[in-house]
């Protein structure tokens, strides 16, 4: 049941749970924009919760291969646990050339850019396939906006490229939808835990990047 933005949560759900429809609305909003189809290849840069979020929905959107990118080494190894394809740390090797070998040359039908970082934006172009959706989905900071981009690039690869940010009533209650039904666990995506006494720890762990959602429980 849902009231114009408002939506009940249902019973069985719990506020813990249910606080992860926000982003997870947001996702269902990126990826409807993203138009992925059954048996696309997807790019997901950044492997935070939103971007590991992208790889539950997308595969359920149809997705054949999924790839995720991502510089830390140790947050990528937290997203091995949620199933895709193939994991590239950019830190190690050009992420560029290993999707394009992943590939077979080609590149992906989507690129979506879960980070907020310029040079991301830029690898996502040429991470895509002709006629690919270039989805720049992290926003960037205020004084790093201003990306150069190789427009020759998405000319001859006639490149859809789209932006996506928050999300519409009826994502945040289709998320909600999704947790209800167990289709989408937004447990696993909670690690860490903090009494509102404790709500400077919080902060600091969520800065730190040590987990994926960080929880203040009053």
């Amino acid at each position: 049941m849902n009231f114009g933005p408002v939506h009940v949560i249902p019973d069985h759900i719990s506020y813990e749970e249910a606080a992860l429809a926000e982003p997870l609305g947001c996702v269902l909003n990126a990826l409807e924009l993203s138009r992925i189809k059954l048996g696309d290849t997807v790019v997901i840069i950044g492997a935070g919760p939103v971007g590991i979020m992208i790889i539950e929905v997308a595969r359920r959107m149809g997705a054949k291969m999924i790839i995720v990118v991502q510089r830390s080494r140790p947050r990528l190894e937290i997203a091995k646990k949620f199933g895709a394809n193939v994991y590239i740390c950019s830190s190690e090797e050009n992420a560029v050339e290993r999707v394009l070998e992943e590939t077979g040359g080609l590149g992906a039908d989507v690129v979506i850019t879960a980070n907020p970082s310029p040079e991301a934006q830029v690898d996502a172009i040429n991470m895509a396939k002709n006629r690919a959706r270039v989805n720049l989905f992290g926003g960037l900071p205020s004084d790093r906006s201003l990306v150069t981009l190789d427009t020759n690039i998405i000319h001859y690869k006639e490149l859809f490229v789209h932006g996506a940010h928050g999300a519409m009533p009826v994502h945040h209650g289709m998320a909600v939808d999704l947790i209800a039904a167990g289709v989408i666990d937004t447990k696993q995506y909670i690690t860490h835990r903090f009494a509102l006494n404790d709500i400077h720890k919080a902060f600091q762990t969520a800065e730190s990047h040590e987990g994926l959602r960080v929880i203040v429980n009053p």
